[in-house]
């Protein structure tokens, strides 16, 4: 009897594991590492205001929108955005591009891309009525075209791009090439400043440096690695150059960020130089 008992248990034991050989396990899912990637950006010089906010993008056959009708890109910003290193993955290489504004998702901007098979870019929309620039962002899953400082030195390396979009007034973009500096105050140095380091080369409207090193107190305590950087900006006379403020006056452009070891972080300088509603200023993007 008791054999007998056990009988069918060893039986469905049986069925189940012919039924493991015959249902293999899979984990569908899609290797990105060599499709075209990109990220989305929108620094046109307009008012910060609701109605000037991105509420629809549709990159090639995807619609991107959030839940409620609520807005997706804010001005002077980019998506994928939440976190750090995300990407749009584009299935062609030439998609077309659409920024809608609004709650009404009213169409304002229409674009084919010329995008570059397999490589991360940056996808950079600065003016409603012309073609956006479209940078590579120095590596992909294959390569890397940038200089790679050695290994001992990453914990106290930090790097920057810089992106000129700066406008004089409306339609008519800066003349002449702006070289970006930085310092720091370091406690190696008695807490003193550093001396004004260059961040990559002098650059014109609609390019950027190439990736720049640059380098900070290595980590201490409880900041690891993070260090408020400063930053200025020479025009072509190698003088400070000047903004106009929300007074109506001109001073010299300057500012901070914090700029953390190993992280590469993205300046896009846009907005008007001589205007005191769409200020210059610098939108900061980590890019990794």
């Amino acid at each position: 009897m008791k054999i007998l008992k056990y009988i069918p248990l060893f039986l469905a034991a049986v069925g189940v594991l012919s039924s493991c050989d015959k249902h293999e396990i899979e984990f569908p899912m899609t290797n990105v590492n060599e499709m075209t990637q990109v990220q989305l950006h929108y620094f046109v010089p307009v008012s910060t205001a609701t109605a000037n906010n991105i509420y629809k993008i549709e990159l090639g056959d995807q619609v991107y929108v959030q839940p409620n009708n609520a807005s997706i890109m804010s001005t002077n910003n980019g998506q994928p955005s939440g976190s750090v290193g995300l990407f749009y993955t584009v299935k062609e290489t030439n998609p077309v591009l659409r920024y809608y504004l609004g709650p009404e998702q009213k169409l304002a901007y229409e674009r084919k891309l010329n995008l570059i098979p397999g490589r991360k870019q940056n996808v950079i929309v600065y003016d409603f009525d012309k073609d956006p620039l479209i940078i590579d962002t120095g590596y992909s899953s294959n390569n890397i075209t940038f200089d790679v400082t050695p290994t001992y030195e990453t914990d106290s390396i930090g790097y920057v791009r810089f992106y000129n979009l700066l406008y004089e007034t409306p339609g008519v973009p800066y003349q002449g090439k702006i070289q970006y500096q930085a310092h720091y105050r370091s406690r190696w140095l008695n807490n003193d400043w550093t001396e004004w380091e260059n961040v990559g080369e002098p650059v014109a409207f609609g390019e950027c440096t190439s990736w720049s090193s640059v380098k900070i107190d290595q980590p201490h305590g409880a900041d690891y690695g993070r260090i408020n950087v400063y930053y200025r900006i020479l025009d072509e006379n190698g003088d400070e150059l000047q903004v106009m403020g929300q007074n109506g006056k001109y001073s010299n452009y300057s500012d901070y960020w914090q700029l953390q070891a190993g992280r590469r972080y993205q300046h896009f300088f846009r907005g008007y130089r001589s205007d005191a509603t769409i200020r210059a200023g610098v939108s900061q993007w980590t890019q990794l």
